[in-house]
């Protein structure tokens, strides 16, 4: 009887930690959590891939997508697009022949996120980072609040969905 109760409790306390993860960085960033509708992401707890500690992820389409969240408050010290821009050459692969694309989201995006200014970007990731093909970033920064690095990491296609925005 111990041994089932102590195994429950393990299962128990291992299934909460990505909630707690993704819960205390929600309401630390003053943010909401868009479901997409067409599927149930399972919760992964905060930890680190090569390069990017991340706060808690998101395993989409059973592992194909995952997809990796990364805060950081603003002290009204840092600009966020030299910040987004080291990340993305960091995570980037060094492969000449590649490239990077950088994207201004419209206006309607910043509304959607309630944002005061956003950035995606587009690149191959390097070998070292996983199993993934595709690199996708999109950054959103709010004033007062700070950047959420929304990382997406495909197999082979990726479905950007907006998953995240900040609060009204």
């Amino acid at each position: 009887m111990k041994i089932i109760t102590f195994t429950l409790s393990i299962l128990a306390a291992t299934l909460s930690w990505s909630q707690d993860d993704m819960q205390k960085t929600l309401v630390k960033m003053e943010l909401e959590y868009i479901q997409p509708l067409e599927h149930t992401p399972n919760k992964l707890p905060a930890g680190s891939v090569k390069y990017y500690d991340y706060d808690f992820g998101l395993e989409l389409d059973n592992g194909s997508t995952l997809v990796l969240v990364q805060t950081k408050k603003d002290d009204g010290n840092y600009i966020p697009q030299v910040m987004i821009s080291a990340m993305v050459a960091t995570l980037a692969t060094n492969d000449q022949d590649v490239e990077i694309n950088m994207i201004s989201p419209s206006a309607n995006y910043l509304h959607e996120t309630n944002s005061d200014w956003a950035i995606e970007a587009l690149f191959t990731p390097k070998d070292n980072i996983g199993n993934y093909k595709i690199a996708y970033l999109k950054s959103i920064f709010k004033a007062g609040l700070g950047v959420t690095n929304i990382l997406y990491l495909a197999k082979s296609d990726v479905n950007i969905e907006p998953l995240f925005r900040y609060k009204q």
